[in-house]
């Protein structure tokens, strides 16, 4: 970048990137459709593979 005359960035790609994608600026709307996309797929799987309790173990017999 600086032999082309363009200023440097701070910090590494992947740092550039990772933090471009955890700290998205966005109109509101945007966050709010995500939410409501993922509670849809939690309940989803919540109706479609609901969670089981595991089984009780029999008490064990005396000998």
């Amino acid at each position: 970048r600086i032999a082309a005359g363009q200023a440097p960035q701070d910090g590494a790609f992947v740092a550039r990137l990772a933090h471009d994608l955890l700290f998205y600026q966005g109109p509101p709307w945007v966050f709010t459709a995500a939410y409501v996309a993922f509670g849809l797929v939690v309940l989803g799987t919540w109706v479609l593979a609901p969670p089981r309790r595991p089984a009780r173990r029999a008490a064990p017999r005396p000998a």
